[in-house]
């Protein structure tokens, strides 16, 4: 008996990230060097059905939901007057929760875990004051692969994403 999830394996996880930053950054002239970490709430979630065979016959349902994030990463950048334009990358974490449901709704198996990667971006930062400045940020995240031991097989979540991050800092 073989299990084959539509769309060959991928779930598109969509959501919404939100949370806090706290870092030191070193500036010399215009360059700066800097360290920053974040825990965020995460409400990515996806899902997507698992059929029996290859042609037919609906399995049941994998969802994947990632509920936080953290990372801690280096900052180095170049300020042009009010402006920091940057690149940012290191360590990341994140909460991953796995389920799979069969059609009748019978029988569960889920999973929750912990998994590591990397995340690696850039951004623009501009001083709105000397205390407040604003960013827009870009950044790619490649968590480790998650499975879920559904007694019939393994399924695999690959936890990558894309995130076009906003915010306020606050400099002390």
């Amino acid at each position: 008996m073989e299990l084959f999830p539509h769309d060959d394996g991928s779930i598109d996880a969509e959501g919404f990230i939100g949370g806090l930053h706290a870092g030191y950054n070193w500036q010399m002239d215009s360059f700066l060097l800097g360290v920053e970490a974040d825990g965020e709430f995460a409400d990515l979630s996806g899902e997507t059905d698992v059929d029996l065979v290859s042609c037919c016959s609906n399995w049941g349902e994998l969802k994947k939901d990632i509920d936080w994030l953290a990372s801690l990463r280096l900052r180095a950048g170049y300020a042009a007057d009010r402006a920091l334009f940057y690149v940012t990358g290191g360590l990341a974490a994140g909460g991953v929760d796995m389920r799979h449901r069969n059609v009748e709704e019978v029988v569960t198996y889920s999973e929750s875990e912990t998994a590591w990667g990397w995340t690696l971006g850039g951004g623009l930062e501009y001083a709105l004051t000397d205390d407040v400045s604003a960013r827009i940020e870009y950044r790619y995240t490649d968590l480790a692969n998650t499975e879920l031991d559904a007694r019939v097989r393994d399924f695999r979540f690959e936890n990558d994403f894309h995130a076009v991050r906003a915010g306020l800092s606050w400099h002390f």
